[in-house]
């Protein structure tokens, strides 16, 4: 009986939730001795949709958004014999803002959009300001996948995590 309790305990002291269904999980990789502690927000209407900000084991911050399999709209090839980029046409839109259209860069898995450069800045800056997200792109089958967020508490779990350095 004291193990389940001792593990019951482990798992609520490693996550915690917040406001609009943010939930900060902290995780450390021992062999590297870094910080890879997440936080993670569920879509409000389809279970494929997810916002993951997390620390990848340094200063540096890693922003993705999970959705059903993507119609990769461009691909790229840096050198001959190297690594395929693809990329999928994303629109997100924060409240009553404008909304925003990039090319973002897709997981091997063709099921996440990475954010980065000045899309990482604008993203981090809705979920910390805003209270509600839409994120859509194109599915693989050409139909018109959409993802919406409550990201009311974005700044509350957000200053959880290590990497982020932005005094908010």
């Amino acid at each position: 009986m004291k193990q389940v309790v001792v593990a019951i305990f482990a798992l609520a002291v490693l996550s915690v939730g917040f406001a609009g269904g943010w939930n900060f999980v902290e995780r450390h990789d021992d062999a590297r001795d870094k910080d890879t502690s997440y936080v993670l927000l569920r879509s409000e209407n389809s279970e494929d949709g997810n916002v993951v900000v997390r620390c990848d084991g340094g200063d540096w911050l890693e922003m993705y958004v999970t959705t059903a399999e993507l119609h990769i709209s461009r691909t790229e090839q840096k050198e001959p014999d190297s690594a395929t980029f693809w990329y999928a046409a994303t629109t997100w839109q924060f409240d009553s803002e404008a909304a925003v259209t990039e090319l973002l860069s897709v997981a091997v898995s063709k099921d996440a959009v990475f954010f980065s450069g000045d899309a990482l800045g604008h993203f981090l800056a809705g979920l910390v300001d805003g209270a509600k997200l839409e994120v859509r792109a194109m599915g693989v089958a050409g139909d018109q996948l959409a993802y919406n967020f409550d990201v009311t508490g974005g700044t509350d779990a957000l200053r959880n995590l290590s990497c982020i350095s932005i005094n908010f």
